[in-house]
């Protein structure tokens, strides 16, 4: 089951931005917003933005994919020769420097946090 955290709650990112971006359309269009018998093919047009959809969320695994290569170069730079110290702070490992790190690895779905 998922943990309650102190984080914002997505639905409530979700809603907030489909309302502005309700509010854009109105100002765009000068509509009170989309309307079935607009004049507009909306099965094409939900095609075409899942098709966007799909290209902007392929470039967003390939963006995360080149974080997670520079966060595991850093993890494994950070301590390599330095007999167990930090070679950024000097403290032992594990320095806030790699927790941060491993933090970030977390957040983008990284299980596997160990320094390649």
């Amino acid at each position: 089951m998922p943990i309650q955290g102190d984080r914002p709650v997505i639905q409530a990112i979700v809603i907030a931005d489909l309302h502005d971006r309700w509010q854009v359309g109105v100002e765009r269009y000068q509509t009170i917003g989309l309307q079935v018998g607009n004049g507009r093919d909306m099965s094409r047009d939900a095609l075409e933005e899942a098709q966007d959809l799909l290209i902007y969320m392929t470039g967003v695994r390939e963006r995360d994919r080149e974080i997670v290569d520079v966060l595991r170069h850093l993890l494994d730079e950070i301590h390599r020769d330095q007999d167990g110290a930090c070679a950024e702070c000097g403290g032992a490992y594990p320095c806030h420097t790699a927790v941060d790190i491993t933090r970030v690895l977390g957040l983008l779905g990284v299980r596997d946090v160990t320094a390649e």
